[in-house]
């Protein structure tokens, strides 16, 4: 990718391993393979024109009454399928809670959304007037989020008062724009973000600012450590990242807040792909639990309100993970304690048809044909997958004839 423009998709090395990701999953009902996506459009008053953004729903979403945090992905179309993949594997391994994800179009007013001021001298301090000649509308783009696009989602669907900035090249120079000046997001993952534009503007913005609105935020950004065109594209870039990390460490920014990675063998193509992940474990570093098949249902919640604490807003014990706890107490026959996490799951997930399946199967296996008779059909109630609860419904009558 030349000069920072629109984003392909990775070079091939990369798409052997993701290559489900990229299927084209979305269509005009809102129901995709794998995702849960719609495609919506608003209409800007503040940049005047109409807007395109997906939003991606996790699987939990409608059988439940679960508020979830938000992440903001810019260049939506690109990035929309990988980063929705990602979270879906990272939260069914219970590194990191569900989230929706916000994906916001950029296409042809990319370099007019993502650079905060205007500038025509690229990386190699070279007239780019011909794909910079509209930079600069970067404040504009983040006031459409913050005053229209977050409150057209916190409108229409359940958020939690946690967002996420996650911007690529450019996308991580709008990022970077935004930890520093706004209070609508908690955390940041600026993937090999541009920060040279307009000769570091941004770095000679952190020693002119209060770093106030800073303090509590996470930061996470990523450097490439391969550019196969010009070694003075990766001196700048590099120069650029660690003149940035230097500046806020040099403000006071501790290493528990802001971290900075190099991605050896990676090019700026392929490292969304590996940075999403890692910003992701960063963000919500402790939001796993160690050796939790050994912890008691106190110490499990003791450690979720501590991390619910430090993020500043509540996050429950993850459903697939009590569930996998649960049944390892269960299958060890302790079963006193397998029904107490079973239960834990009901009470903080009560509209999950999961939770009610599992402690169902639980009660079955216990001989305890009344039990979990009353929570399949609590399951069968909440669950749309006609195939599922056809399954259940045998079970059931099965039970009942056996009474």
């Amino acid at each position: 990718m030349n000069n920072f423009q629109p984003i392909h998709l990775y070079k091939k090395s990369v798409q052997i391993v993701f290559l489900l990701v990229f299927i084209p999953i979305f269509g005009q009902e809102g129901l995709g393979l794998f995702l849960n996506s719609s495609e919506h459009t608003i209409m800007s008053e503040t940049l005047n024109e109409k807007r395109k953004y997906i939003v991606s729903l996790p699987n939990s979403y409608n059988s439940g009454i679960t508020n979830y945090p938000v992440m903001l992905v810019l260049d939506g179309d690109y990035h929309v399928h990988s980063a929705s993949t990602t979270l879906e594997v990272m939260s069914k391994e219970g590194q990191i809670p569900e989230m929706i994800i916000v994906a916001v179009v950029t296409d042809e007013n990319r370099t007019r959304d993502l650079t905060p001021t205007k500038s025509l001298i690229g990386y190699d301090r070279k007239d780019n007037s011909k794909w910079q000649k509209n930079s600069g509308g970067g404040k504009q783009f983040l006031e459409f989020i913050e005053t229209e696009l977050f409150p057209e989602i916190a409108k229409n669907f359940r958020t939690k008062n946690y967002n996420i900035f996650v911007g690529h090249s450019l996308g991580g120079l709008s990022a970077a724009e935004s930890y520093l000046t706004s209070t609508l997001f908690n955390a940041y993952i600026a993937i090999d973000p541009a920060l040279f534009w307009d000769d570091n503007y941004i770095i000679e913005k952190i020693n002119s600012l209060s770093l106030r609105l800073t303090e509590k935020k996470r930061f996470y950004f990523s450097g490439a450590s391969n550019y196969n065109d010009t070694t003075q594209k990766i001196d700048r870039m590099r120069t650029s990242h660690e003149l940035f990390y230097a500046s806020l460490k040099n403000a006071g920014m501790s290493s528990q807040n802001v971290k900075f990675q190099i991605l050896e063998n990676e090019d700026h193509n392929s490292a969304p792909l590996v940075s999403l992940y890692y910003g992701l474990k960063f963000i919500f570093k402790g939001f796993t639990m160690e050796s939790i098949h050994s912890k008691t249902i106190d110490d499990i919640v003791a450690h979720y309100n501590k991390l619910s604490n430090n993020l500043g807003v509540s996050f429950l014990p993850p459903e697939n993970v009590i569930n996998n706890v649960a049944w390892s107490r269960f299958n060890s026959n302790h079963h006193d304690e397998a029904f107490e996490f079973f239960k834990m799951n009901v009470k903080n997930y009560p509209l999950s048809h999961m939770v009610h399946e599992m402690i169902g199967y639980a009660y079955n296996n216990s001989g305890r044909s009344k039990e979990a008779i009353t929570h399949f059909k609590k399951s069968v109630g909440l669950n749309k997958n006609q195939n599922e609860v056809k399954r259940i419904n045998e079970l059931i009558d099965r039970l009942e004839k056996q009474k």
